[in-house]
């Protein structure tokens, strides 16, 4: 059965033989949209720069380390996630797998690995992992990178346009 979208749910668990609960969790559950949010640092502060705005108490945050409130920490993460919360009416969870430093390409990575790498541990392999972890499928992606492939004038434009492309079409859809 679906579950509709919007607010926050316990898990009960009942047998068809017994209405009574067997089990009740302690955790409650949204069922909402999930926003991938990727890139390097610019996209990384989204998380980390400003108090001035207060998270919804529908806006969640997950990382490697699993899920967390917002609080008041990340102006432009707490204001993309309150306006569709306020929009929609339904929970938000940004998955924050954005990473310092990287590149698109090959070329481009400083040492903190780069998004085209699909190899085991790689970037993009720890955040397929964590839309697996997250629960659920994602709808949007926000990306904000390509600091790293062109600051080092190892990739051009062009290059970057169609590795992009690539990513998107092959990897990340």
């Amino acid at each position: 059965k679906k579950v509709p979208q919007g607010g926050w749910y316990n898990l009960q668990v009942r047998s068809a033989a017994n209405s009574e609960t067997s089990i009740h969790s302690k955790k409650k559950w949204g069922v909402g949209m999930l926003v991938a949010c990727l890139g390097q640092s610019n996209m990384k502060e989204w998380f980390y720069t400003g108090t001035q705005l207060k998270a919804h108490p529908l806006l969640r945050k997950f990382t490697e380390k699993g899920w967390s409130q917002l609080g008041k920490q990340g102006n432009a993460a707490i204001a993309f996630g309150n306006k569709i919360i306020d929009r929609l009416g339904i929970p938000v969870g940004l998955l924050d797998y954005s990473k310092n430093g990287s590149g698109l390409r090959k070329e481009a990575d400083w040492g903190t690995g780069y998004w085209e790498d699909t190899a085991p541990g790689s970037i993009y392999h720890r955040f397929i992992s964590g839309v697996s972890e997250a629960g659920g499928a994602i709808e949007f992606v926000i990306w904000i990178q390509g600091e790293a492939d062109a600051a080092r004038g190892t990739v051009t434009e062009q290059e970057y346009a169609v590795s992009l492309e690539r990513f998107i079409t092959h990897q990340v859809r």
